[in-house]
């Protein structure tokens, strides 16, 4: 049997026996872009996914916790795009670019 072929029958088994706080636990640990994914696995996970975790309020304090760790501690850079001596009032983005307003424009 292939290590492949061997994961699925695992979770399975676990979606079988109902082990609901093991599996929550498993799915909880995931980073939001792995949790999104594995709900595009099989019907089951994804139903699992939304009914134990988005729809359980415990679940989704959990996962508040660790997104807010996870802004809070992350990795960033800074920076600098242009230079303005005025104040900013308005900052807004989209997919390709930063907006920004300031009260006498960049000057």
């Amino acid at each position: 049997m292939s290590l492949q072929t061997s994961y699925p029958d695992i979770f399975k088994q676990l979606f079988a026996f109902n082990l609901d706080e093991f599996l929550q636990g498993v799915f909880l640990y995931l980073d939001p872009v792995s949790l999104k994914n594995c709900q595009c696995v099989s019907r089951e996970w994804k139903s699992y996914i939304e009914r134990r975790l988005w729809n359980s309020r415990v679940a989704r304090k959990k996962l508040k916790t660790r997104l807010n760790l996870l802004w809070k501690n992350g990795s960033f850079i800074i920076e600098q795009f242009a230079e303005s001596k005025g104040t900013l009032y308005c900052i807004a983005c989209d997919d390709k670019s930063v907006y920004c307003g300031t009260v006498d424009g960049f000057t």
